[in-house]
Order: structure tokens, then C-alpha cells, then sequence
């Protein structure tokens, strides 16, 4: 990226260079004399491999909601461009909060509002830049949601190394519009609790509350639908149908979540998704160990990192009991015409 001569500094990338909608994601952006520099790729490999501990900036940009609209991201070192519903005193430009773990700058917009909260630090790499925002920063922002009785969002977190000039940035890829889907445009009122999960997953912001929601949609047809439609299917002397998905390859797969590509969705929910992830999420603690503190970033980029499994795996359970219920319907319907 190319520094302006004037005002703040942008970075606009179309929609469908960032990866899976919905799903948070991190850039790496390299500093340099122009965009086509070749060495700006060597610059943030060379950043990664640096394990001295450093100079880091880690910002916290605030929003009003959890989410845009718009189908580009908009990434800005400019710290007044966000907001929130905390307002600051009528002559404040900036303030510093004192913190057991450092100084916290808080920054205002035009409207004096609160609009960024950032640290100076040292660390030794992106996660434990990223650490230093789950220690400092998110707590007070934690802290002043509570007692101001009012929600603050956090709409990206920015972390800039001094040393590499690399800023490497959190965020959510928007989703773009689409033409209408023609796939079952008749649809099975039966099923409008796993339609209404899903939509409570796409349209909310916690990480946490969406693999909970996939998590009951796999629940759900898993233990409770499919095997009414087996014993359905037993009453109607068909041959019993098979809940026939499994894990497809995504090219944005990695790491664990890669090794479950084409093992079906009930061993990978039963298997992986359910004891690693579920009931962690689901209970305040397990066990004696510590609680899932849900603003930590490192915490909830294990649960990012599997999103998208879920998602298929819930996606795919979805489609699979359509079928079968669309295959069970007219057999059903005509039991139903000919009992007494």
C-alpha cells in the first residue's frame, strides 16, 4: 500500500477477494513506495518469521452496529472515522485511560463520540500483538458496555508493526448480492426451525452464537428429525433413506478442519465439532477449567478457524433431510388421505 500525500489512509478490495462471507478473516498489508512493489510480499514473510519482540500498535475501531451493508471492506489507519454511543466531553479530542497493563488511548470522532481505543505495546509477533488487544483492550471495552448499559462493537482490529511497517487487520467479509435461488421454492414448513437457525447465524456477528446455532441445527436432524423420518419410512415399507452428506472440499479449509473433508457431517459433528467446540461454547465452564472469555480474540479465532466446517456440516444437514423429505412427502401425504 502506497502512503497519500493527503488524507487518511484506504484500502478498498472487492468483495470476492476476501475470502467467505460471514466468516472473520485477517489482511496483511505491507507499507511501501507504490502498490506493485514485489517486495511488499517479502516484507510481511520476513514480519511473520520475526520473533524478537518489537514496537506494535494494536487499534480497536468501534462501530455503532455489528455489521455493514456495504458489499466492500473498508479498512482505515484513520482512528476518528468509527463510533459508538459513548460520548466524550464537549472539548476532548483524545483521552488516556491508565490501565494495570498500560495506557489506553482513546480517540473521538466530529460527533465526540468514542471511536477507537488503542495501545502501545511490545510483542514478538501478530498473535501476541493480538493477545495485547484480549488483555488491555477488550476488558474496558467489555468493562464500559456493562456500565455504561449500552453496547459497543467493534468493527476491526487493526495491529501495526513498527519495525516491518505491516498492518495486519481483523475483519468479516461482507456478503454481495445474489440472483434469487431457484432450488425449492416450494418448501417444508416442517423444517422452518433449522431455516430460521440458519438465518439466526448469517445475520449475527458472535462467532460463538453462530456455531451454536449450526451446532443445534446438527443436533437437531441429526437426533431428532432424521430418525422420525427413519421411522416413518420403517411404517411405509420403504427402504430406510440415508442422511447422504458429507464434508465437501472448500479451498478455504485448513488446518484441522481440512482433515474431515469427506467423512460425513454425523461423524464430524459427533466426533470433532461437538466435543471441541459445542459444549465448550455451550457451559459457562467445563469441568475446573477456566471460562471461554468470548472478547478474546485468540479464543474466538479457534472458533473462526472452524466456522466454516459448521456451516457446511449444517448447510449440507439441511439439504440432505430436504431431500428425504421431499422424496417421503407424496407417500406421507397419501397415508395421511387414507387414514380413518
Amino acid at each position: 500500500m502506497h502512503r497519500q500525500e493527503k488524507g487518511p489512509e484506504r484500502l478498498l478490495i472487492p468483495t470476492e477477494q476476501l475470502g467467505v462471507p460471514g466468516i472473520p478473516h485477517e489482511m496483511h498489508i505491507a507499507f511501501g513506495d507504490s502498490n506493485d512493489d514485489p517486495s511488499n510480499h517479502d516484507k510481511i514473510i520476513n514480519a511473520q518469521k520475526d520473533g524478537t519482540a518489537r514496537d506494535f500498535t494494536v487499534t480497536a475501531h468501534l462501530a455503532k452496529e455489528p455489521g455493514k451493508d456495504s458489499q466492500e471492506l473498508k479498512i482505515s489507519l484513520e482512528p476518528s472515522e468509527g463510533g459508538s454511543f459513548i460520548r466524550a466531553h464537549p472539548d476532548a479530542d483524545t483521552a488516556v485511560i491508565d490501565t494495570y497493563l498500560g495506557q489506553i488511548q482513546v480517540h473521538v470522532n466530529a460527533a465526540k463520540e468514542f471511536s477507537a481505543l488503542s495501545h502501545h505495546c511490545k510483542a514478538t509477533g501478530i498473535e501476541a500483538g493480538f493477545a495485547k488487544y484480549s488483555e488491555v483492550i477488550a476488558p474496558l471495552i467489555d468493562h464500559m458496555s456493562f456500565h455504561n448499559d449500552i453496547p459497543v462493537f467493534t468493527h476491526y482490529i487493526a495491529l501495526y508493526d513498527h519495525k516491518h511497517k505491516i498492518l495486519t487487520a481483523s475483519y468479516v467479509t461482507p456478503y454481495a448480492a445474489r440472483p434469487v435461488s431457484e432450488e425449492r421454492l416450494v418448501f417444508d414448513l416442517t423444517l422452518k426451525p433449522f431455516y430460521a437457525l440458519y438465518r439466526e447465524a448469517v445475520t449475527n456477528s458472535s462467532v460463538y452464537y453462530q456455531f451454536l446455532c449450526y451446532a443445534k441445527i446438527l443436533e437437531g436432524i441429526i437426533r431428532k428429525t432424521y430418525p422420525e423420518l427413519l421411522r416413518a419410512a420403517k411404517e411405509l415399507g420403504m427402504t430406510p433413506p440415508k442422511l447422504d452428506a458429507r464434508v465437501e472440499p472448500h479451498k478455504e479449509l485448513s488446518g484441522a478442519a481440512k482433515q474431515w473433508v469427506g467423512r460425513t457431517i454425523q461423524q464430524t459433528f459427533n466426533d470433532y465439532l461437538q466435543p471441541e467446540f459445542r459444549d465448550a461454547i455451550a457451559h459457562f465452564s467445563l469441568d475446573d477449567s477456566d471460562p471461554i472469555v468470548v472478547s478474546n480474540y485468540i479464543s474466538s479465532s479457534h472458533i473462526s478457524n472452524n466456522l466454516l466446517l459448521a456451516r457446511m456440516c449444517a448447510r449440507g444437514a439441511i439439504a440432505a433431510i430436504e431431500k428425504i423429505r421431499w422424496e417421503l412427502a407424496p407417500l406421507l401425504a397419501e397415508k395421511t388421505r387414507a387414514a380413518p
